[in-house]
């Protein structure tokens, strides 16, 4: 059964939308679009899990990044089935096991020119899943969103030219970026949300920024070892 504060969730929405939303709107006609897939699922310990997936190092576009299983939309597709789609083609992913809840606001992604939508679902039938193409993903990790939401696995991301923006440890991996934001506004509208130090920072590591042509501060080190 879907829990109710997964189902409940278009009504905060609809009552104090988180500002990610609202501040980046997507224009009447952008260029393309993709879906990702929100997938909630009952982890073995009773608790809430969220799946996300690492892509592969070597690609160009957002190589080595922490996302949400999904892609562009194929003409004539909608976002639901799209983030199924790539979901299955990625990670294995039964779509009959998925119970899709909501498609949540749309944000535009400037630099790409592409409108960005979430679709909410949630796992009613787990299965194991396994990296279809690892061309495209490195690894599959299953967090707890408990564990997300926790204190000590929230910073300040920051990179050069000043970006900072909300950051994520998720197992060994840092989620930042589109993803980050998505994951925060996610978790405050299932209210699991809770305070954390934004003036803690962590600068990000050289492999998250190669794809942007950034040059890191310190070179890449064991992310597990400059928690706090």
């Amino acid at each position: 059964m879907t829990p109710e504060w997964l189902t409940s969730m278009r009504s905060r929405l609809q009552a104090d939308p988180p500002l990610w939303f609202s501040e980046h709107p997507v224009p009447a006609s952008p260029r393309r679009s993709s879906a990702v897939l929100v997938l909630f699922g009952p982890g073995a310990d009773g608790r809430p899990e969220l799946v996300l997936t690492e892509r592969a190092h070597h690609l160009r576009s957002h190589g080595a990044q922490v996302v949400f299983p999904g892609g562009h939309l194929e003409p004539g597709e909608t976002p639901v089935q799209a983030a199924l789609r790539e979901s299955n083609e990625e990670i294995g992913l039964d779509q009959s096991s998925v119970e899709i809840v909501d498609v949540l606001p749309a944000v535009y992604l400037t630099p790409q020119s592409m409108a960005y939508v979430p679709v909410l679902g949630w796992w009613r039938e787990p299965h194991p899943v396994d990296v279809v193409d690892p061309d495209e993903v490195r690894r599959i990790v299953i967090p707890a969103a408990e564990d997300l939401a926790a204190p000590e696995n929230r910073f300040t991301a920051t990179a050069p030219g000043g970006y900072r923006g909300p950051g994520f440890f998720a197992d060994d991996l840092i989620v930042w970026g589109v993803t980050a934001n998505l994951l925060a506004s996610v978790l405050e509208l299932a209210g699991m949300a809770r305070p954390w130090d934004e003036s803690v920072t962590h600068p990000l590591p050289h492999r998250l920024l190669a794809p942007y042509g950034w040059e890191a501060v310190t070179p890449d080190t064991d992310e597990t070892q400059t928690r706090r």
